[in-house]
């Protein structure tokens, strides 16, 4: 697995492991993905990067959503009721969905935790 990828398990992984330490509180975390959204943003790149986004954007354009399509997952983690019993939960397309197994290891979302808190009070020291 890649960078990219080790950090959206590390999102995951920091929403349930927040939402466990939460557990009796009204303090809940989700993690999300909000899908490919269609914006602006190429309009930062260049060179190949450009060109391959725009051939990359040709292929899959129908599958992008648009900026309230893809806010509407966050939206539902913030706001939905449904979710209350569902404390760490993932969601995709606006509905709880299971991640992968990494995602899933608790053991792991300890130890991030702990590995977080280390980092920080290390950069507060300088």
């Amino acid at each position: 697995m890649g960078a990219y990828g080790r950090s959206k398990v590390a999102l995951i992984l920091f929403a349930k492991e927040l939402s466990r330490r939460n557990e009796g509180t009204d303090v809940k975390a989700y993690s999300l993905c909000p899908g490919a959204i269609k914006t602006q943003l190429q309009r930062h790149t260049s060179g190949w990067l450009k060109g391959l986004a725009l051939h990359l954007a040709g292929a899959i354009i129908m599958g992008w959503k648009t900026p309230p399509q893809g806010a509407s997952t966050t939206l539902t983690a913030a706001l939905s009721p449904d979710l209350e019993a569902q404390p760490g939960a993932y969601l995709s397309n606006c509905q709880i969905k299971v991640p992968s197994k990494a995602a899933q290891d608790m053991d792991m979302a300890a130890k991030l935790w702990v590995e977080t808190e280390r980092q920080l009070a290390e950069a507060e020291k300088k």
